[in-house]
């Protein structure tokens, strides 16, 4: 069970280095396995706007922009992403930059226009999958803003080993309680906002033995699309790959709570009600 130390600290307040809670960790009973840091792996790359976006007189495909990285003048790049525009917020690497692997921008010329850094998408960042587009960054920084600390946020992972007598430490709340116990401190919990019962699908479970609870939530007007970065970031840091906001979501709540949930689709349902049952030839 790998858990995040900026996660856990969501749940209870830790004092201690990570090597030292690892240490109380396994004094404690829980087998620690190893703690590995985790952050940026470049450097340069801050928060730009790009101002203006005009077509490149020599390529079809590219585009020359003009973009405030907070340097003394603003950059003229070169960039070939299918959703650049105008007013959109974006990660810079400006001349200087090295980026993972250790590749670093420098001033070039590309099909006859100057380019003076590089706007990013989350592959090139190695901070994510998408290397469809640049990355479109969904806060507000001043220009020239340094991203290392933002996009890819410096962590250290704890590796558990879980026994199977102790599922309940199979969630950032179960390490939580672990910790809350050993330190007597208090553990938060998060918040759980009320419901109205209600909705347009029955439930029915088969045998009350096999399953003795089943529970849903109905949630209307639902957007799919890609998930705020805070989350995507607590994903990726335990190993886990963000895909959409429902997606994600689920997977949140099982590394938080240690509950799996699936979501379901309302116009892909065959029928109004939801059987639980054991599976058939």
């Amino acid at each position: 069970m790998k858990v995040s130390l900026e996660w856990l600290k969501d749940y209870i307040r830790i004092d201690e280095e990570p090597e030292t809670l690892a240490s109380d960790l396994t004094m404690f009973g829980l087998n620690v396995e190893g703690v590995e840091q985790t952050g940026a792996d470049f450097e340069g790359v801050v928060f730009g706007k790009v101002i203006s976006v005009d077509n490149h007189p020599n390529a079809d495909k590219l585009k020359v922009c003009t973009v405030d990285a907070g340097q003394e003048k603003q950059l003229n790049i070169v960039c070939g992403a299918p959703n650049v525009r105008e007013g959109l917020s974006v990660p810079v690497a400006v001349i200087g930059a090295r980026l993972p692997g250790g590749f670093r921008i420098k001033k070039v010329k590309l099909r006859g226009e100057v380019s003076e850094g590089m706007i990013c998408s989350e592959k090139e960042l190695e901070i994510g999958s998408d290397e469809s587009g640049i990355m479109e960054l969904d806060f507000e920084a001043q220009p020239g803003a340094d991203l290392s600390g933002t996009l890819s946020r410096q962590d250290r992972i704890i590796d558990i080993e879980v026994t199977p007598n102790r599922p309940d430490q199979l969630s950032h709340l179960g390490i939580a309680r672990e910790i809350s116990a050993m330190y007597q401190r208090e553990l938060e919990m998060p918040e759980v906002i009320d419901m109205k019962r209600g909705g347009t699908i029955s439930l029915a479970v088969e045998d009350k033995k096999d399953c003795p609870r089943y529970t849903a939530a109905e949630i209307d007007n639902v957007v799919i699309e890609e998930s705020p970065e805070w989350l995507r970031q607590r994903l990726r840091a335990v190993g886990i790959n963000p895909i959409n906001n429902i997606v994600d979501i689920t997977n949140f709540v099982l590394l938080e709570t240690g509950h799996p949930l699936h979501a379901f689709d309302r116009e892909r349902l065959a029928t109004d009600s939801i059987l639980v049952r054991r599976a058939r030839e």
